[in-house]
């Protein structure tokens, strides 16, 4: 009988470490400009940051909650739907928690987030308004703790970086986050917007001796951005580009650019 009862008691205890999988709201929203508070056209995320408890120690995972391609309309409105996301089986997770729940939204000038309680997850519908200012005062905000002489490298570091998971989602359909894989990779409305980023981060950032690979990166990419639109004039050109600034083997572009040739000879 004590045999029974103690077994009884662990599985008890089991079942509530493993908890039950999250599920989120609905969640519908519109996007407005902050100064002017007219409806914007924008790419929409929501995610959740995760700490999950473990035999080996806490792990932190960031989920995306919004499916592949979402955005508001011209009225700015958006709606994500509800998602239901597994928790790990004991004994590999015994505890998650929700530790942040954000969602945010962005043109090719503005940007903005907002966090929002993560008690609101428990509910089965919210409703959010997102006011994107210009990205330059968001900077401003983001890096306000960075002494004034590294506010530009910092500024230009982050833009690279967030160009590289903006480059791999147009081509593998994933960004950094755990999300839904978008098949095909990005969509026309994202590779242009994906291509007008690279372009505007160009003009922003000069070419000079310290941000000189960043620069012959984010040509390359450019020219495969446009390979990928159809553009193979303005591919080859921007390989060009990264080839004539390359530090490693830039000979190794000749391939690139002899491929996409090839592409134009067959037209």
């Amino acid at each position: 009988m004590f045999r029974n009862l103690m077994i009884f008691i662990v599985g008890t205890l089991m079942i509530g470490l493993m908890g039950c999988d999250l599920k989120t709201p609905e969640i519908r929203g519109v996007v407005l400009d902050a100064e002017t508070k007219q409806p914007l056209e924008a790419w929409v995320h929501a995610t959740i940051w995760v700490n999950i408890k473990t035999l080996a120690g806490s792990t932190g995972k960031v989920i995306s909650l919004d499916p592949p391609h979402t955005r508001s309309g011209k009225s700015g409105k958006f709606s994500i739907p509800q998602k239901e996301i597994a928790k790990p089986p004991f004994p590999m997770g015994f505890g998650t928690k929700v530790e942040k729940f954000t969602i945010g939204a962005a043109t090719i000038n503005k940007g903005g987030q907002i966090e929002v309680n993560v008690k609101d997850l428990e509910k089965g519908k919210i409703e959010v308004t997102l006011y994107l200012e210009d990205l330059e005062k968001a900077w401003q905000k983001e890096l306000k703790h960075v002494p004034p002489e590294k506010f530009y490298q910092e500024k230009e570091l982050r833009e690279f970086s967030s160009l590289q998971g903006l480059y791999n989602y147009c081509f593998t359909g994933r960004f950094s986050v755990e999300t839904p894989t978008a098949e095909g990779g990005c969509d026309d409305w994202e590779l242009n917007y994906a291509i007008t980023k690279h372009a505007k981060y160009l003009e922003t950032h000069p070419r000079t001796e310290k941000n000189r690979s960043h620069n012959s990166k984010i040509f390359e990419q450019l020219g495969l951005l446009y390979e990928k639109k159809g553009d193979f004039e303005k591919a080859i050109k921007n390989l060009e580009e990264a080839k004539n600034i390359r530090y490693f083997r830039p000979q190794d572009l000749n391939k690139e650019i002899e491929r996409i040739q090839k592409k134009i000879e067959k037209r």
